[in-house]
């Protein structure tokens, strides 16, 4: 934010501050959430910038001031992910974005430009990036639930196909994934479930 430039460093609330979401093409939406870079270290930072580290740490003592950093999520069905537990019993995860993620990224980083240069910022040029799958997420969504459930699925109650009496009643039964953050929906979810174990205990 140019208005901020020179402002000094001091210490600041840590979690997303400011969330927002964005519409794409084809009925597609974004969703995000900005953060103060206090308590990023600067290090973090200085990899992504085209100088050596030890000028990169000085430009960014005097600009990190003036930013936010921020991300971008898309519905889960656009990763395609699975899980295989070999003979020795470990388990391999392994994810793939869909074919349109990156033209739906792109989108979403010229819509968000505009967006944030009429409220006076702006998108540092190369820091728009595309992570890996599963580089920054809550995995979620391994042990769906199913109205007929399967091998490696829950009932509504988030039972275990297969293993009666064994719940499963944190991100791992949730059955999609939209674009928001999913913590409320886990917590609301594993209390739903709490509260019919509870009613079946008694």
């Amino acid at each position: 934010m140019p208005a901020a430039l020179g402002t000094a460093r001091t210490a600041a609330f840590g979690l997303g501050q400011l969330s927002f979401s964005v519409s794409l093409n084809n009925q597609v939406s974004g969703f995000g959430s900005l953060f103060n870079t206090t308590g990023i270290p600067i290090s973090e930072f200085a990899k992504y910038m085209p100088f050596s580290k030890p000028s990169g740490l000085r430009v960014l003592k005097s600009l990190l001031t003036s930013c936010v950093v921020g991300n971008v999520y898309l519905p889960g069905s656009f990763t395609s992910a699975s899980l295989r537990l070999d003979r020795d019993q470990i388990l391999y995860v392994s994810g793939v974005y869909k074919n349109d993620v990156p033209q739906l990224m792109q989108e979403a980083k010229v819509r968000l430009g505009k967006g944030f240069r009429k409220l006076g910022a702006l998108i540092l040029p190369g820091s728009f990036t595309l992570s890996q799958p599963g580089g920054d997420i809550h995995h979620a969504g391994s042990l769906p639930m199913r109205i007929r459930p399967g091998v490696g699925e829950t009932n509504r109650d988030g039972e275990l196909f297969g293993l009666a009496g064994v719940h499963v009643v944190d991100g791992a039964s949730l059955s999609a994934l939209s674009e928001k953050s999913h913590t409320l929906t886990i917590m609301a979810n594993a209390d739903r479930i709490g509260r019919v174990l509870v009613k079946k205990l008694l």
